[in-house]
């Protein structure tokens, strides 16, 4: 019985986000084309990934957003155990109408709709199989930095296939010390237990996102990113293994 739930739990999940995409994403993202207003695709993605989550029985919570300033621009790093992580972590970060952007995989960008209503609202491909193409998406993400508006990177590059954080990419670190940013670590515990990488299953457990201090990056250079991925990695992991 248990399986079949949890398997039911993950088909609803899925069935309300795929569903109002295939809705409501034409219109929101042609809104937003003519008006230049990302608010016509972002505030109804929140509120569809919350009533999908709600369905679904996901349970989580966030600590630490004290910490940040919501006015404030940063790049925010975090590990990466689920497909659950960046609904949740777009959804815990931010504001209403001023949401973090996100790096995403060119995959994604491939899929009807989604692709298209991502870059809508400030997120930018990257493809990580050109180091050319890459390097020129955390430029234009460093750019967006300097803009005002935050990012979001699971620094992992992929999810975790065992649990274990996995070494960290440099990228966020170069985007931060470039705009003169800072780091803000955030740990995700409990997301792979609900909902493993290539899992077609949904467990209702606890899932906690925590906020840490940010890591100011003032008077950082480029020899300096070493030290700061050790750092944030440092935080997240210590993280989990007290959680």
């Amino acid at each position: 019985m248990r399986p079949m739930l949890e398997r039911l739990r993950a088909y609803v999940l899925f069935a309300v986000w795929g569903g109002t995409l295939a809705v409501l994403g034409p219109v929101c993202i042609t809104l937003t084309a003519i008006t230049g207003k990302p608010e016509f695709v972002s505030i109804p993605t929140a509120v569809t990934i919350r009533i999908g989550l709600l369905l679904a029985g996901v349970r989580y919570s966030v600590a630490g957003r004290e910490r940040v300033d919501p006015a404030g621009t940063y790049v925010y790093v975090s590990n990466h155990q689920s497909t659950l992580d960046p609904p949740m972590i777009w959804m815990s970060l931010g504001t209403v109408r001023r949401r973090v952007g996100y790096l995403f995989k060119t995959q994604v960008e491939k899929v009807p709709l989604l692709g298209a209503g991502a870059k809508s609202i400030g997120m930018i491909p990257v493809d990580r199989s050109n180091r050319d193409l890459a390097v020129e998406s955390v430029r234009r993400a460093t750019q967006s930095l300097k803009n005002g508006q935050s990012f979001g990177v699971f620094a992992e590059g992929t999810r975790t296939r065992t649990g274990e954080l996995l070494p960290f990419k440099k990228g966020a670190f170069h985007m931060a010390i470039a705009a003169g940013v800072p780091i803000v670590p955030v740990s995700i515990d409990g997301a792979f237990e609900a909902m493993p990488p290539g899992a077609a299953r949904l467990r209702s457990v606890p899932i906690r996102i925590e906020i840490h201090d940010p890591i100011p990056t003032a008077g950082m250079t480029e020899e300096d990113v070493d030290t700061l991925l050790d750092r944030t990695r440092r935080v997240i992991s210590d993280a989990l293994e007290q959680a």
